[in-house]
């Protein structure tokens, strides 16, 4: 048996073959192995031999059923009625007598073996030693799958920001960082992904937020850019120091705003996981998943987002500065523009009715004395007229 579960690094395959071989030693019927999630806190089905198929990735929190009893005791629980667990919803499994037991590595409780089987069989001591010595193998396999799919997950963790860093360095606006963050990270997933920036007033406080862009599975990607109005909740604080916020159901999570709640109510998508984006300290933006159903987040649902996100700030706020200093020089060539118009004005256009001024003025005296000079005069008027006029149409 330990041949057998030393043989694979994949870790759902081994510990699918860990819980059936756990069965197999003990004569149980039916079994599961629970891993615990540091981050939810919480035991995690992780592998499950004859078992309704809900029970694989069912969460128990510390006391709550088999696992989460033997979560807290930290030793082996023997019940000759799963009935007798406390918070058990094995309704059909209800009769079976049931064992739990540690899976440690190195003195920390990493897992629980959670076996039963129908009556009249009960488990004693000796099942509870086997289980026990099968288990300090099993800690080992299990580790070195998670060492291997560690080792797996950061290659490819290092391949997905290497493409996508090249694909937004080549990026020539904030829409194509965007779509290339999309397309290179948030199509790796099964959530829908959202990217948002915020707007910020002259005082430096968020006005509006952004929508830049979405993909999801059924309807791809689109670029928005659809702008709507910020309102602050209690999420901030946690987004403004850079933590992300993993919600199960906004309908049962009282941190979510009633704002929220009913957005993703109508949307139909109770399950969201927030990033922020931050550049400087400052938080810019978000990166959002979200579900269609109530999902309790592991870390291998957003690893991807994690590793990049960094990145995708940086680049969106290079852009913005980008767009900031095209503006700046855009204004500096109308400025450029109206000091050229200025002098051209001053070297033509004013020097023509100038001229036309002063004939003007000597007009009526000179018509007195010399009407023929008068009329030479006159047609320099109207001629000094058409190229002050042709000029300023050129100029306009």
């Amino acid at each position: 048996m330990i041949e057998a579960i030393g043989s694979g690094l994949e870790l759902n395959e081994l510990l699918t073959r860990i819980a059936e071989g756990a069965c197999r030693l003990l004569d149980a019927d039916n079994g599961t192995i629970g891993l615990i999630d540091p981050f939810l806190n919480r035991i995690r089905v992780a592998a499950a031999y004859r078992m309704p198929g809900d029970e694989l990735g069912s969460l128990w929190p510390m006391g709550e059923g088999l696992m989460g009893q033997v979560w807290v005791a930290n030793a082996p629980i023997v019940k000759g009625r799963y009935a007798e667990i406390v918070g058990n919803d094995g309704v059909d499994l209800g009769d079976f007598a049931v064992i739990g037991v540690p899976i440690r590595w190195r003195d920390r409780l990493i897992g629980v073996f959670g076996l039963g089987s129908a009556p009249p069989r009960q488990f004693g001591d000796d099942d509870i030693r086997v289980l026990e010595q099968f288990g300090a193998h099993a800690a080992i396999a299990i580790e070195n799958a998670r060492l291997f799919e560690t080792t797996q997950d950061a290659l490819a963790q290092l391949q997905i920001l290497y493409d996508t860093s090249a694909r937004m360095a080549m990026a020539l606006n904030a829409d194509d960082v965007v779509q290339a963050y999309l397309e290179q990270v948030a199509q790796l997933g099964r959530f829908a992904c959202t990217i948002t920036e915020y707007l910020f007033d002259e005082r430096g406080d968020r006005c509006d937020v952004v929508v830049k862009g979405r993909w999801e599975r059924t309807e791809g990607l689109a670029l928005t850019n659809r702008r709507v109005g910020y309102a602050r909740d209690s999420l901030d604080d946690l987004l403004d120091r850079g933590e992300p916020v993993l919600i199960e159901d906004v309908r049962t999570d009282q941190r979510v705003s009633e704002t929220l709640r009913a957005m993703q109510v109508r949307e139909g998508r109770p399950a969201l996981a927030l990033f922020p984006l931050m550049t400087g300290g400052v938080r810019t933006g978000l990166v959002i998943l979200s579900a269609t159903t109530p999902h309790a987040w592991a870390e291998r649902d957003y690893r991807a987002i994690l590793a990049t996100s960094g990145h995708l700030a940086l680049a969106l706020e290079r852009r913005r500065q980008q767009q900031l200093l095209g503006e700046a020089e855009r204004q500096v060539a109308i400025l450029e523009d109206r000091r050229r118009l200025a002098h051209e004005l001053h070297d033509s256009v004013t020097q023509l009715l100038t001229g036309i001024s002063l004939i003007a003025q000597a007009a009526p005296a000179l018509w007195n004395r010399d009407p023929d000079q008068a009329e030479v005069r006159l047609g320099q008027l109207v001629d000094l007229s058409r190229r002050a006029l042709q000029e300023m149409r050129t100029l306009l």
